[in-house]
């Protein structure tokens, strides 16, 4: 029943999203065992090393005991977490995982760690003993990291670990959109055109009802966006992406037919820079671009 408006959206909707996850099952490159590696080190990281041994025990335990009783409830989270760990599994068997996709599992683990915990108290007194102060430490570890991280998280301080530290993905785009709406300005663009989306999102939290951000290859993830009205689409814009990732002008070209490079602009914090962004003016979008724009967005909502 959960479910249920999920499947019904996507029937109605040509299984647009069952087409994207499942799509990524699709080998794009040589099967490999890198990514299992990385996924695997990835979550223990993430778990907590110290409570990842409690998650194990008790996912198997749950597994094999329910299986055994037939007890729904000891199932419940085994059998709903498994099918998205396979997924997982064979998705890094030929790409790389991100960390973040399996957080919708860990409320669940969580459960069956602490499940364990209870269970080791039934356990012989010295695996017991053990277990009791293993779980002591993972818990006040875990709580300190946590906030530490959200400290560090709220400082106004330059990333230690520059670009490579996560953080760096959060910082400096109130004053990154300060400087697009600045450039929209100065050359009369009426909307900002992306093509990634943590630029699309970043920019869009960012600029507000200042600007509408407009992402140009995959409008189908951004229905929840308010679309401007064509009148608006047929105005000048500016593009903005990272620039190892943007579009160059040739790419920019099957979208609109004038299109002009800006330079180079950076997001930063306290003087250091964590990403560059391309800039370029854009103008008369094509009638075929602005038909594409605005019939995925009109059909979606």
């Amino acid at each position: 029943m959960l479910f249920l408006p999920v499947v019904g959206w996507n029937a109605t909707h040509d299984w647009a999203s069952f087409a994207k996850q499942f799509g990524r099952l699709v080998p794009e490159h040589a099967v490999t065992l890198r990514y299992l590696g990385e996924l695997i080190g990835g979550q223990i990281g993430l778990l907590n090393p110290l409570l990842t041994p409690f998650v194990v025990w008790g996912f198997a335990a749950a597994l094999k005991r329910g299986w055994r009783n037939r007890d729904a409830g000891l199932l419940l989270v085994p059998l709903t977490s498994a099918p998205f760990l396979l997924y997982s599994v064979v998705h890094a068997m030929h790409d790389r995982v991100q960390g973040n996709w399996l957080a919708t599992l860990y409320p669940g683990l969580a459960v069956l760690a602490a499940w364990a915990s209870m269970e080791a108290e039934a356990a012989a007194p010295r695996l017991r003993r053990v277990a009791q102060v293993l779980f002591t430490v993972a818990v006040w570890a875990g709580l300190t990291t946590a906030l530490a991280v959200y400290v560090y998280l709220a400082m106004p301080v330059a990333p230690l670990l520059g670009r490579h530290d996560p953080s760096a993905q959060m910082r400096g785009w109130p004053e990154l959109a300060q400087t697009v709406a600045a450039m929209a300005d100065r050359n009369g663009a009426a909307w900002v055109a992306t093509t990634k989306h943590q630029t699309t999102g970043q920019l869009a939290w960012a600029l507000g009802d200042r600007l509408p951000v407009i992402q140009l290859t995959d409008p189908i993830r951004y229905v929840h966006l308010a679309a401007p009205p064509p009148e608006v689409l047929r105005e000048p814009a500016i593009y903005v992406e990272l620039e190892r990732r943007a579009a160059d002008g040739a790419a920019l070209e099957v979208w609109f037919r004038d299109v002009q490079p800006m330079g180079v602009i950076e997001r930063s914090v306290a003087g250091r820079t964590l990403a560059r962004y391309s800039v370029w003016r854009v103008n008369a979008l094509s009638e075929k671009s602005l038909a594409t724009l605005t019939k995925r967005r009109d059909n979606e909502r």
